[in-house]
């Protein structure tokens, strides 16, 4: 799946749940960029982003260290026509990066950000219980998605 190309205003209203988004962020210690999921955008503008990884190792030795619940690594299976990426991709519901939409209309602007579509309802529902399973998650961003 290729990214689509769309115009400021439908970049901006294309940010919701389900987004799938691919840029590079400091915060990962690396250049490289990385498809990013939309769980939610918070009432203060604030979008909550998980990061998608191929690197299903890691993911798996980060939550046994952590005794995290194994529901809160997702896989999105590319053998399911409905889901957008060509290899087994993970999200660790452990953790989480918020953006302000400031932030990724500035990415958008400088043309740093790509904007791939959005996930599957089936396939999202799985990353929204893992973040509801996890220890890791705030109780306020819980209530967000619950009320989803």
């Amino acid at each position: 799946m290729p990214p689509q190309l769309i115009n400021r205003a439908q970049f901006l209203e294309a940010i919701v749940a389900k987004a799938i988004f691919r840029f590079a962020t400091p915060e990962l210690n690396t250049i490289t960029p990385h498809f990013f999921i939309c769980i939610v955008v918070q009432p203060d503008d604030i979008v909550v982003l998980s990061c998608c990884t191929s690197q299903y190792q890691t993911v798996k030795r980060i939550i046994a260290k952590n005794r995290f619940p194994a529901s809160t690594q997702v896989l999105i299976d590319p053998s399911d026509p409905a889901n957008p990426f060509n290899r087994e991709t993970y999200i660790n519901c452990n953790e989480y990066f918020p953006f302000g939409i400031d932030e990724l209309m500035d990415l958008y602007d400088k043309s740093l950000i790509e904007y791939w579509g959005a996930l599957p309802e089936h396939s999202f529902h799985e990353i929204i219980q893992g973040f509801l399973d996890s220890p890791q998650i705030e109780e306020e961003l819980k209530e967000l998605l619950n009320a989803m």
